[in-house]
C-alpha cells in the first residue's frame, strides 16, 4: 500500500464521501493474488483488509470488454453504484472491482449482429449489491 501513507486520525480522512482511488499496479496485483473475491455475472469483486480507516477502490476493465467509451462507461456505471453503497459500508477495506465482458445483442434492424454492450445500471446495482452482502461488507441490507 503504497499510494496513501498518512497517519491513521488524520484530517485527510474525514471527508467519508470522498472515494480513495487504489492507483498502484502492486495494490492491484496483491488483491488479485490474496484478496477474497466474489463473481457475479457483470462483475467481479476483490477485497481485502487495510490499516485505514477508509475504504479504497479501484476499478478495472479490460480491453476485451469494447472499445473505449464503452470502458469508460462502464467504469462511471461501477464508480456511481459504489458511491451510493459506500455509505453504508463497513471501513478499512481495499476493494477492486473487476468488469466482466458479456455479449448481449445490440438494437440493430435486422437484429442478427452481435455486439458488446454496457449492461444497464439496474444490473451492475445488483451485482455489486450481491456481492458485497455475501463478502460481508455491507453493514445491513440495503433496501431499493
Amino acid at each position: 500500500m503504497k499510494s496513501i501513507s498518512y497517519r491513521k486520525d488524520s484530517a485527510f480522512f474525514k471527508d467519508s464521501d470522498k472515494v480513495f482511488s487504489i492507483k498502484d499496479n502492486d495494490d492491484f496485483r496483491r488483491m488479485y493474488r490474496r484478496g477474497t473475491k466474489k463473481g457475479c455475472r457483470y462483475i467481479v469483486v476483490y477485497v481485502q483488509r487495510n490499516k485505514l480507516s477508509v475504504n479504497r477502490l479501484g476499478i478495472t476493465v479490460g480491453k476485451k470488454f469494447g472499445n473505449s467509451v464503452q470502458r469508460n462507461r462502464m467504469k462511471r456505471l461501477i464508480r456511481e453504484n459504489y458511491r451510493i453503497f459506500n455509505k453504508d459500508m463497513i471501513k478499512g477495506y481495499d476493494i477492486v472491482i473487476a468488469a466482466r465482458p458479456s455479449v448481449r445483442s445490440a438494437a440493430s434492424p435486422n437484429n442478427r449482429l452481435k455486439a458488446e454492450s454496457v449492461p444497464k445500471y439496474s444490473d451492475i446495482e445488483s451485482d455489486l449489491k450481491k456481492a458485497l452482502i455475501s463478502l460481508d461488507i455491507l453493514r445491513f441490507n440495503v433496501k431499493q
